[in-house]
């Protein structure tokens, strides 16, 4: 029987006033002098819901206080070679306090956040190069008013095989 690591992640997307770039933060890789770049979030505590854990790690990656608005999609993306099955789900957000403009991360615990900024929508390839992290962001932001969807990549760290639906 294989062992697993199931990780329930939520990721808060929030858009600048133009509506032209994403907040990312820039986390800290053991091992590497690369940042891995993703959505302000992280995993879900034993017994938080989603929410509760988006609401928590948003602050605690950029210092800024979020509510999600919608359910924009969710992703499924496992790696049978690392035994990690991660489910992400990805909500846009709105400041609680939409005149909040000073990004912090030392509140940050585990200290992985080096660099939170906002990057320009037609850039985030060059930030974002994964698969089962870009993709469900690139489509969200091509179409932010269609349904959520539901992506699965069976292999993560492959950018050939993934689902949608």
């Amino acid at each position: 029987m294989e062992t697993w690591s199931h990780y329930r992640v939520a990721h808060g997307i929030l858009l600048d006033a133009a509506e032209q770039a994403v907040l990312l933060v820039g986390n800290c890789v053991v091992g590497s002098s690369d940042l891995l770049w993703t959505l302000p979030g992280g995993r879900a505590e034993a017994g938080e819901d989603v929410v509760a854990a988006l609401t928590r790690e948003f602050s605690e990656e950029t210092g800024l206080q979020v509510a999600p608005l919608a359910l924009a999609y969710v992703a499924e993306a496992k790696s049978a070679a690392a035994g990690k099955l991660y489910l992400t789900c990805a909500f846009r957000v709105r400041l609680l306090d939409p005149g909040a403009t000073d990004l912090r991360w030392e509140d940050d615990p585990e200290q992985a956040v080096a660099v939170a900024r906002f990057v320009p929508i037609a850039a985030l390839r060059g930030y974002i190069p994964s698969s089962s992290l870009g993709l469900p962001l690139a489509r969200y932001l091509a179409d932010p008013a269609a349904p959520a969807r539901y992506w699965l990549f069976p292999e993560y760290a492959s950018d050939a095989d993934y689902s949608q639906v």
